[in-house]
C-alpha cells in the first residue's frame, strides 16, 4: 500500500512540476511580449496603476517604481478628463467588454499630450479584478491633421476665389473632382452637378 501510495504521490509531484515549469515559459513569454509590444500596456485596479510596460513608462515619463501603485488622476491634466475617462472608458467595458477613447493625458513633466486608450478587463467573469489598459500617444498625429484641416481650408478659400472658372479633374477618367465658385457661375451648373 505504501508503494502504491508514494508512486502517486511521485507521478502528482511530476505533473505538478511540469505545470509549475508550464506556468514559468507562460509567464517568460508575457513578459517578453509586454516588453517588445510598440505600445503602453498597464494593469490596473480601481484605477490604480499595478504594472506598467516600459512602453507605458517612456509614454509618461515615469518609470515603472513611479507608476506602480499610483492612481491614474495623475495621468490626466484634470479631474474632468479624469472622470470623463471613468464615465465614458469603463462604460464601454461594462457594456461591450472593451473601451477605447481619446483622450488627454499628463506626463510627469507636466506636457499634455493626446492619447489612444483603450481597456478591457483581466477577466470578463469579475471585471473587479482589474482592467488590462493601452495608450498610444496619437499628438503627433492630430497636429499634422489639424495642419492638413487648414491647408485644405486656405487651398477651398483661394480656389473658390478665383475669378476664372477652375476645375480639378482625373486625367485617367475625365472625371471632374472639384469645381470653383466661378465656374458654376459661368455653366450654369450647381457644383454638385
Amino acid at each position: 500500500g505504501n508503494l502504491v501510495l508514494q508512486r502517486r504521490v511521485h507521478l502528482r509531484t511530476a505533473e505538478l512540476r511540469r505545470a509549475l515549469d508550464d506556468l514559468r515559459g507562460s509567464q517568460n513569454r508575457l513578459q517578453i511580449i509586454l516588453k517588445a509590444a510598440p505600445i503602453g500596456i498597464g494593469v490596473l485596479v480601481d484605477r490604480r496603476i499595478l504594472e506598467a510596460n516600459d512602453m507605458l513608462c517612456s509614454l509618461t515619463g515615469y518609470t515603472s517604481a513611479e507608476l506602480v501603485g499610483k492612481s491614474t488622476r495623475a495621468l490626466y491634466p484634470s479631474q474632468e478628463e479624469y472622470e470623463l475617462v471613468g464615465r465614458e472608458l469603463y462604460g464601454q467595458i461594462a457594456r461591450d467588454g472593451h473601451g477605447l477613447m481619446e483622450v488627454n493625458g499628463l506626463t510627469k513633466s507636466g506636457q499634455v499630450m493626446r492619447w489612444l486608450i483603450g481597456g478591457a478587463p483581466l477577466n470578463p467573469e469579475r471585471p473587479s479584478e482589474g482592467l488590462i489598459i493601452t495608450a498610444r500617444d496619437i499628438t503627433e498625429r492630430r497636429k499634422q491633421e489639424e495642419a492638413l484641416r487648414v491647408s485644405r481650408e486656405y487651398f477651398s478659400t483661394v480656389f473658390d476665389a478665383i475669378n476664372d472658372g477652375l476645375m480639378i479633374h482625373d486625367p485617367a477618367t475625365g472625371k471632374l473632382l472639384d469645381v470653383n465658385r466661378r465656374l458654376c457661375e459661368m455653366s450654369g451648373y450647381t457644383r454638385e452637378e
